[in-house]
């Protein structure tokens, strides 16, 4: 018996012998009649066996001492034989090859030939030589596969079937992909878990398909969820906090990654599983951050969360240029940082006196800027400062210097008296200031001895001059004077003072007279040939100064900076060599009495023609006046006399012979002087369109409309309102306005808004928001027993500002949370919400109702938390902290409310309960009818504020110009 394809050259040389037998049989004998051919196999079928191999099998054939097995490869024209088994076989494996087509071919062998054959049906031995997994996300896989290399494939194609498995589960179906495809996405999966795969091929032919790999499947990971609501935040102290949110359940620790200055993200640490936040404190200022996260376990790593940036920009330096009584000058540097981001950082400036506790904000200045000018301060006063960049979405950086510090600066005492010395005879000098420059305050005049040392001479709140006696001929001296503050707090004057005991003589005959344009030109009559020049003194409020200086033998001397109206007064005294004197010559009083010109104008242009109007007509002083029109090309340009314009005159009109940006100005001559009116810049081109035009607040009384700062000068806005596709203006608004109030809109209606900007060139295209739904009016049920405030109550409920406890009612009489008056405040005044605060807030999570409106005054520093960065938004707010927020909010939205002498508080049985740091606060509302007393004229600082009271307030702040 032979077994698979051993022994084949042997049968098939019988089959030969057999074959030549029965040629010479039939030569030498007659033909006799042929026994009937054996059947062919019945049933010829093929299997897969292993990966490897093809079992083939058939039906036994009665009568069959053996078969005969062919096999077709590939769609070949001819059959090759494979094996010839024995009677006894009805089965064979064959070993193939992946990526081929085979067709077999049976035939049963007798005693005497071949039988009749039968064909199988054609077998495809394909599947996938490698499997490739890729996690797509946290429940998606892709799986792809390779066909084996010089496949032939069936004509109708392979399906790719997969299976799935969770670690140590059962093989499930995952799907079928598309006829012919590479690569099947799995999905609905968990995340972070480990999953096998295996590939099938289902061609339709006969066998089943071989599942790829042969036994355990590959493996592969699901992605973790990507941590969700990265918050990157500065503290006051100057680290970065960080926190997110996350559903992943399967991570095992959280990693954290930061790039500085644009550059390649790093590993900054690897948290435990859980974790939701982390303090960097390896930052420095001058430097832009990014931040991400993601999850990892054993085997799988999650996606990264959305990028946090930072911009840590803030000052590092800040020191006083210069103090004077009213004024400190201030400078800052900035750390070297990359240029582009420098725009982001606007300084934001705060100031407070010496001995207060409440911060007061100084300015809020343009990036770039490292200067600022703080006016009209108290004299002889200590300021302490502290500065910090605001970003462009609101956030604040550190302070400079560091939290809890300040920057401490005195300002000067009023030390500009006009000190001034000559001599009277070779033994004599006498001094002199301006008594009522003293305001009060006491001279000391002192005298520097041989030593250098300063000497006393006089100490006097009364006097304004001494004379100086038993000098030495021809010697120089030197005095000085001091100016001391009741404050015991002192200065001198100026620079120390040396005069020679040498008489000079005093010049004569000085007049002022004015010139053309702006300028007085003060001349003098002096008949002496000893003088090396002369001095020329002014006197505007009271306080004479040096203000020019001539050559000898030059007897005027042109003034050309001159004051805007008031008293004027000059003085001259002759100058000869080094620290000799005369005594001063006087000239007459003057009046600088100019005529008022227009500062505030508007234009429009016309086919070609430019209309130039201000509001009030040009004043009529006769022939003393002339006025003409200027006008210039460029902020460079050289100012040019255009036109004559008459008095009394509302407008002037010109042909525009070049399209650009000009300026004009009106100029009015008087007697020799010339004054000049503001500017206005005519814009050389349309304004842009409007930007951020939504609406921030409605009530069944009003829609309160916002937008941003335009890039391009603008005049003014156009405010159209569309109801039942009818559409109209309904306002205007003026170039700096960023609001505008909608009185009119139906409660219940769905108007669309739309906004055009314009100036004198042309007008913007218009910008249309989506429709929005005013409020219906609401009706309060329980304000029968508070009369005074019902009125104010109803009208900010219809305005959208505020809200009833239920539809009904309002509970005038209930206590506000500070979360609550934040909302209202911010709201009347129409300061937005802010998306996230300045730094780490610890009681006002995301996603509350009121966390926009607190994280907005924690921006604007319109609150201040805690050491511990809490806020306390349902604490109940009291009137004295009500009444520090309201100026603070003023402040910001740039609604300027009166000065007020803390003095009002006089009035008020309870003054001296108000605490320090609320007393300037309650006086400015008091001063400005924001507040009044309660019963019994108390001002109960400390007492809780009502939903009631809130509501007058307010109102009262709506209707304050």
């Amino acid at each position: 018996m032979f077994s698979g394809s051993r022994g084949l050259p042997a049968r098939l040389g019988i089959v030969a012998c057999l074959s030549l037998f029965l040629l010479f049989a039939c030569a030498a004998a007659p033909i006799p009649s042929f026994a009937a051919l054996l059947p062919a196999p019945v049933s010829v079928q093929v299997s897969n066996n292993t990966w490897n191999q093809f079992k083939v099998e058939w039906a036994a054939v009665p009568g069959a001492t053996g078969y005969w097995l062919q096999r077709r490869t590939d769609g070949a024209s001819t059959f090759d034989t494979v094996a010839m088994p024995p009677a006894t076989q009805t089965s064979y494996l064959d070993i193939v090859q992946n990526g081929h087509l085979y067709s077999y071919r049976v035939q049963a062998i007798g005693n005497s030939e071949p039988g009749l054959s039968a064909d199988s049906t054609p077998a495809s031995m394909l599947w996938p030589t490698q499997i490739g997994l890729t996690p797509l996300a946290s429940d998606k896989v892709e799986v792809s596969w390779t066909l084996p290399a010089n496949s032939w494939l069936p004509s109708n194609g392979y399906i790719p079937v997969i299976e799935r498995r969770a670690s140590g589960g059962s093989w499930i179906s995952a799907g079928r992909a598309a006829l012919g495809a590479a690569t099947f996405t799995d999905t609905g999966l968990t995340e972070g878990t480990r999953y096998e795969y295996r590939v099938q091929f289902d061609t339709g032919l006969p066998g089943n398909p071989l599942w790829y790999p042969t036994t355990d499947g590959q493996s592969v990971y699901t992605k973790l969820r990507a941590p969700s609501s990265l918050n990157a935040s500065l503290t006051p102290y100057g680290t970065v906090d960080l926190t997110w949110m996350t559903t992943a359940t399967l991570a095992a620790s959280t990693q954290v990654e930061r790039s500085s200055d644009g550059g390649p993200f790093t590993l900054l640490v690897t948290l435990g599983a859980g974790t939701l936040s982390y303090s960097d404190g390896a930052v420095a200022n001058g430097h832009v951050y990014r931040y991400r996260v993601r999850h990892q376990n054993a085997g799988s790593s999650g996606d990264w969360s959305p990028e946090g940036r930072i911009i840590l920009l803030y000052p590092d330096t800040m020191t006083a240029e210069a103090a004077y009584p009213d004024q400190i000058n201030l400078a800052w540097t900035w750390p070297s940082a990359d240029p582009s981001v420098l725009g982001e950082a606007r300084p934001r400036i705060e100031r407070r006196k010496a001995g207060e506790s409440v911060w007061t904000l100084a300015a809020l200045l343009d990036p770039g800027v490292t200067s600022f000018r703080d006016q009209a301060l108290t004299p002889d006063t200590v300021y302490n400062y502290r500065i910090q960049a605001q970003y462009a979405d609101g956030s604040l950086s550190p302070w400079y210097p560091a939290a809890g510090q300040a920057r401490e600066i005195r300002t000067g005492i009023a030390w500009n008296v006009g000190f001034s010395g000559h001599a009277l005879s070779a033994t004599m000098v006498r001094l002199e200031w301006d008594f009522d420059a003293l305001g009060g305050k006491t001279a000391i005049l002192e005298r520097y001895d041989s030593a250098g040392v300063p000497q006393v001479l006089l100490t006097s709140s009364s006097e304004s001059s001494f004379i100086d006696t038993d000098l030495l001929p021809g010697t120089e001296y030197t005095w000085r004077l001091t100016i001391r503050a009741p404050s015991g707090y002192s200065t001198t004057s100026s620079d120390p003072l040396t005069v020679k005991t040498e008489a000079a003589p005093t010049p004569a005959n000085a007049k002022a007279a004015p010139a053309a344009a702006d300028r007085v030109v003060i001349s003098w009559q002096y008949d002496f040939t000893q003088e090396s020049g002369f001095e020329v003194w002014r006197r505007t409020s009271g306080t004479w100064e040096l203000v020019g200086e001539t050559n000898r033998n030059i007897q005027y001397w042109t003034d050309t900076a001159l004051p805007a109206g008031g008293q004027v007064q000059w003085k001259v005294r002759a100058v000869r060599g080094n620290h000799v004197y005369s005594a001063f010559a006087l000239t007459g009083s003057r009046t600088l009495d100019m005529p008022a010109l227009p500062q505030t104008f508007d234009a429009l242009m016309k086919l070609g023609r430019v209309t130039l109007s201000w509001a009030a007509p040009l004043p009529d002083k006769g022939s003393e006046v002339l006025y003409r029109l200027e006008g210039r090309s460029g902020l460079n340009g050289i100012w040019k006399d255009m036109m004559a314009i008459p008095a009394g005159s509302r407008s002037v009109e010109w042909f525009l012979m070049d399209i650009g940006e000009m300026d004009y100005r009106i100029r009015a001559d008087v007697k020799g002087l010339s004054l000049y009116s503001g500017m206005y810049v005519f814009p050389g081109r349309a304004p842009e369109a409007v930007s951020g035009f939504k609406a921030v607040s409605s009530g069944a009384g009003q829609v309160t409309l916002v937008w941003d700062e335009p890039d391009t000068a603008v005049s003014g806005f156009r405010i159209f309102r569309t109801d039942d596709g009818v559409r109209r203006q309904i306002g205007t608004a003026a170039g700096t306005a960023r609001r505008y109030p909608d009185t009119s809109a139906m409660p219940g209606s769905k108007p669309r808004y739309s906004i055009i900007a314009w100036n004198a060139y042309t007008t913007s295209p218009e910008v249309t928001m989506s429709p929005i739904t005013v409020p219906a009016a609401t009706t309060f049920t329980d304000l029968r027993n508070y009369g005074w405030a019902a009125p104010a109550i109803n009208r900010l409920a219809s305005l959208g500002i505020t809200n009833g406890t239920t539809r009904t009612s309002y509970s005038p009489g209930k206590g506000l949370t500070r979360a609550e008056y934040m909302k209202m405040l911010l709201t009347t005044l129409g300061i937005p919400q802010a998306d996230r605060p300045p730094g780490p807030v610890a009681d006002v999570p995301a996603g509350v109702w009121y966390a926009g409106w607190m994280y907005a005054a924690l921006t604007h520093g319109i609150l201040q938390p805690d050491a511990s960065g809490r806020l306390f938004p349902a604490a109940a707010i009291t009137r004295g902290e009500m009444a520090l927020c309201t100026q603070y909010a003023c402040l910001v939205a740039g609604k300027t409310m009166a000065a007020a002498e803390v003095s009002v508080l006089d009035a008020f049985s309870d003054q001296e309960d108000i605490p320090e740091a609320y007393r300037g606060a309650m006086a400015t509302l008091v001063g400005n009818k924001l507040l009044v007393g309660s019963s019994g004229r108390n001002l109960a600082p400390a007492a809780g504020l009502t939903r009631a009271e809130s509501a007058v307030i307010l109102v009262r702040l709506l209707d304050m110009k």
